[in-house]
Order: C-alpha cells, then structure tokens, then sequence
C-alpha cells in the first residue's frame, strides 16, 4: 500500500480506539520518510495518537522529537510552501502541548491559558484561508476543555463556529449537544446528540451522551424516553461519571414521575451507595 493509505488506515484505527495499531503503523510511516516535515506531521500524529491511549509520557517523548526537526540551523531560506507547512507544523505542535496538559483534570485551565496563547501569538497567520483547519482545531480544544470546566455559555459560540465548519464531527456533536443540554436548549441538544450517538462514539462517552439526552428528555416531559436513555447510559458511562453527574438520582426522580415507585426507590438507593 503507498503512504497515504496506510496514513489513512493509520486515522481509522485510532478512531476506532485500536491506539497500539495506530501507533505503530505512524511510527512506521516516519521512520521510512526522509522528507522534513512530513515526519513532523507523523510524529504529531503519533502525539495525539499516544495522548488518546492515555500514554502521557510517550506522547511528550514524540512531541519533543517532532519539535526538534523544526527547528532549523540559522540562515536557513525556505520556499514559500515549506515555510508554511512549517508554521502549521509548530502551531499544531503547541496544539498537543496543550492537549497532553489538559489531560490532567488538575490542568484544564492551564491548557486553555496555552490555546489562548496560541491563538494570540499566530493571530496574523491562523486568519488565512490556508490555516483555516489548524485554526478550527485550536478551537474546537478550546470549546472541549470549557465544557469540561463548566463554562457552557462560554463554550457555545466557540463549538457552534467549530460546528458551522464541519458539520459532521461527532465529538463536536457531543460537547455542543451536552452545552445545550445544560443551558437549557433542549430540542437542539437532542438533535447534536442523537446525531453524535449515530455517528459513534466510544463506550463511555456513548454513555455521557445518552445521560445528557435522557436528561433533556426529562426537562421535555418525556419521561418513558428519558428513562430509556438513561437507563442505557449507565451500562457504558464511567461509574465516575454517573456519579458526578447524579444520575441515580435522575433515573429515581424519572421513575417517580412515571408512577414506578418500586424502580424509584432501587434507584434511590443506588445513588445512596455510589
């Protein structure tokens, strides 16, 4: 296969959760180019890659590798193309600096201070057309880790830009959906979510995304659907967040709606032992 459909291949396994295949494949696809950035771009991928399998210390390992072909002996004169793909490169290089450091829940606020960093320091480049897809991604970080924080109305805007520009991105679909959840824009929230949901997301966060629509379905008044949604929620959500998310208490305040007392109370008294 040439290197373009094993990068592809590469993007599908890490979508599909399989990060050692992934990893592997990109480390493969680096090694075997002799072309600059191109190894670059591997390596950052492999960052991303390794951050997503929750592997901190080799996603930083390859970052730094991946920075240091960046930088270039002084004098050095770059055509017009290089040195572009040159800026994106180091942009999207404090993109998974940031990243690897927002992984840590202790750190979200400092990984937003580095994006708003990022967007005020390459402000003059991340406005051209040719930037436009770093730029959307710096943003779509940014609208993620403010979800994360609880600043939804902080976060709309910033997701519903990132959405208008790719429409069909299903982690997207999730943090916007959960937003509008929470500020109470329900119909919309269940339209992002359920569109998220189809498209696939991993167990546990099928799982938050079908908390929060049960949620909105509560807030409907539409109590049978929200009890289906919740009660599929908590087979794949994390118990750390069906915890924090009280969702317990949802599906027993669900079931006393809908007359289920009996439910209500084996609901009640599991958001009591959780």
């Amino acid at each position: 296969m040439d290197k373009k459909t094993l990068f592809n291949e590469a993007l599908t396994l890490r979508d599909q959760g399989k990060f050692k295949e992934a990893a592997d494949l990109l480390l493969s696809l680096a090694i075997g180019t002799d072309d600059l950035f191109e190894k670059a771009g591997m390596l950052l991928n492999l960052t991303h890659t390794l951050k997503a399998a929750g592997t901190l210390d080799l996603a930083r390992t390859q970052l730094n590798a991946a920075r240091e072909l960046l930088i270039l002996p002084p004098n050095t004169v770059l055509g017009n193309a290089d040195d572009e793909n040159r800026r994106r490169l180091l942009i999207w290089a404090e993109l998974e600096d940031a990243r690897i450091v927002g992984a840590d829940e202790r750190l979200q606020n400092e990984a937003i201070a580095s994006l708003n960093k990022t967007l005020a320091d390459h402000q003059s480049e991340l406005c051209r057309p040719n930037f436009a897809e770093i730029y959307q991604a710096v943003q779509r970080d940014r609208g993620f880790l403010l979800t994360n924080l609880g600043s939804f109305t902080e976060a709309l805007p910033i997701l519903e830009e990132v959405d208008s520009a790719d429409q069909h991105d299903r982690w997207t679909l999730f943090y916007l959906g959960f937003c509008y959840s929470c500020t109470g824009k329900l119909l919309d929230a269940r339209r992002k979510l359920e569109e998220a949901i189809r498209l696939g997301l991993t167990p546990d966060f099928e799982g938050r995304a079908r908390c929060a629509l049960g949620a909105s379905y509560y807030e409907l008044g539409d109590y049978a659907k929200a009890k289906s949604e919740l009660e599929q929620g908590v087979k794949t959500a994390s118990p750390k967040y069906v915890k924090k998310a009280a969702i317990w208490r949802w599906l027993e305040y669900t079931c006393v709606n809908l007359g289920l007392k009996a439910e209500a109370e084996h609901y009640r008294q599991l958001d009591r032992s959780s």
